[in-house]
């Protein structure tokens, strides 16, 4: 190719937004489409508990979905924020979508011993934020069995806030099923 057939800058700069432009039209379209069944979900922060930035929310019943240990899911984490986020929840904002992995489902154990915590036999980690919550070494420790509609819900990160600090939540907070994208 010689200097008189290739773009220049300008004209590549040019394409390249249009190109955008159009991609960002469709992903519009397509989102607005599908916006009360999907929602995409940016994790950002000292508040994401898992290893992904981005991820997909497919938004149903508790009743359509078949629970397994190490899904992600999302659910309305009501009673288990501050004070002021607890009343967003309330005021029926639903913006504050909380993703953790079901790490337990009834019959299975959350075990909280030495500040140390295990769910169906699984090592999840030490309780790292008993100082940030000032709350006493031991202070969580106990041995909890799931009954019928609790899932224990757990994060990766150490800083997770977690099922080893607030106990199992209930079926019908859940929410959608998630998917990661990165």
């Amino acid at each position: 190719m010689n200097e008189t057939t290739r773009p220049g800058k300008a004209t590549l700069f040019i394409r390249v937004v249009f190109l955008a432009s159009v991609l960002l039209a469709l992903l519009f379209a397509a989102t607005s489409h599908v916006s009360g069944k999907y929602r995409l979900l940016l994790l950002v922060g000292e508040l994401s508990c898992i290893p992904y930035k981005l991820v997909v929310v497919k938004m149903t019943r508790p009743e359509n979905i078949v629970f397994e240990r190490g899904q992600l899911l999302a659910f309305l984490p009501y009673g288990r924020l501050t004070d002021q986020l607890n009343q967003r929840l309330l005021d029926g904002n639903g913006s504050i979508l909380v993703v953790k992995y079901l790490a337990g489902v009834a019959g299975d154990i959350i075990k909280v011993e030495n500040d140390a915590v295990t769910v169906a036999g699984r090592k999840f980690g030490d309780l790292d934020l008993l100082e940030k919550l000032n709350r006493a070494p031991g202070s969580y420790d106990r041995i909890q069995v799931l009954v019928d509609g609790q899932l224990a819900m757990m994060g990766t990160e150490p800083r997770s806030f977690d099922a080893r600090y607030w106990g199992p939540i209930n079926v019908d907070e859940v929410v959608g099923v998630v998917y990661p994208i990165w």
